[in-house]
């Protein structure tokens, strides 16, 4: 039986932020300009600010200001770095928790998109995964097990905006953080509830916009989401089958590494990713797929040629 308090919000909107005040007063603009987070209190904001030097505090307590009883501001003593996510969602007082990035804005009716969907799931207490179109299917696809989340979603799981977790189940996990040091949190717990037998929602639909930010990057992009992301895949290996993760190492090699990789050799003012010996470190990742690595090879000089076309048609394209 469903005994969530009927008094908590339904829906806590948990940004954890650093240095990013002109693109969270954008996002937090967005959120709180919608009728139904000024017309009720079915949805909350909490921001946890991990000790920035900016006038992040200033542009946060300018919202709270204007809505005392509906935005939580919280500033860490110090940058705690990926224990902001456990932190930011420890603040909240919602039945369901979702991150969101402080680059993260919200299109028109949104929130109740989503409210709708957290209240046909509340008594389930199925996984519930916001992909953004990311998926470009723009429908809801409901997956059984762990193995058909990880077909479906792939490696988008691994975006925070996505991820929400139901307060019960966030208040029950031990060690929420256990994965900061890989900077995968979200993917680890998402794993950890599937493998208990959680059902899983995924809403493909376009709800978010992605703000373009200067200088993004500044860690080790394979190290993440290639040799971490594919060690947590690895984990649950009772509950994820060789074949999805063989098809997982596909997608990242062929989609999501030849990509980034493009982008960063194009515009290395932008993205300040580390990919140094990217091109050894790949061989040694994927050296018991001979033909992947080949396909790769034959993939990134066209991937390469596509997105310089677009550059020069298409400036906002990155």
């Amino acid at each position: 039986m469903d005994n969530d308090n009927s008094n908590s919000p339904l829906l806590s909107i948990c940004i954890p932020t650093y240095n990013r005040a002109e693109y969270l007063e954008k996002t937090l603009t967005t959120i709180t300009s919608q009728p139904v987070f000024q017309q009720t209190n079915l949805v909350e904001i909490v921001v946890s600010d991990n000790s920035s030097s900016d006038n992040t505090p200033e542009v946060a307590e300018k919202f709270v200001s204007t809505f005392p009883d509906k935005i939580i501001y919280s500033r860490n003593p110090i940058n705690i770095a990926d224990g902001n996510f456990e932190k930011v969602l420890s603040l909240a007082k919602g039945v369901f928790l979702k991150l969101n990035n402080d680059t993260l804005t919200h299109k028109k009716d949104s929130l109740e998109h989503m409210l709708k969907i957290i209240a046909l799931n509340r008594s389930s207490k199925n996984l519930i995964f916001f992909s953004n179109s990311s998926l470009k299917m723009n429908t809801q696809i409901r997956c059984k097990n762990a193995d058909a989340f990880v077909s479906n979603a792939s490696y988008w799981m691994t975006f925070i905006g996505a991820f929400g977790i139901w307060k019960k189940d966030f208040e029950r996990l031990e060690d929420f953080s256990r994965r900061a040091t890989l900077h995968l949190v979200q993917v680890d717990v998402i794993l950890r509830l599937l493998e208990e037998g959680r059902e899983a929602i995924i809403d493909d639909r376009g709800l978010f916009e992605t703000l373009g930010v200067r200088n993004k990057g500044g860690y080790d992009l394979l190290k993440v989401f290639v040799t971490n992301y594919l060690f947590l895949l690895s984990g649950y290996r009772g509950s994820i089958s060789p074949s999805t993760i063989r098809r997982e190492e596909n997608r990242l090699l062929l989609k999501y590494v030849s990509g980034w990789i493009c982008r960063i050799k194009l515009m290395p003012a932008t993205y300040h990713f580390a990919i140094e010996n990217w091109w050894s470190r790949i061989m040694e990742l994927f050296k018991h797929r001979p033909i992947l690595l080949f396909l790769f090879f034959i993939k990134l000089p066209v991937h390469f040629v596509y997105l310089k076309l677009r550059m020069i048609f298409q400036k906002d394209f990155l």
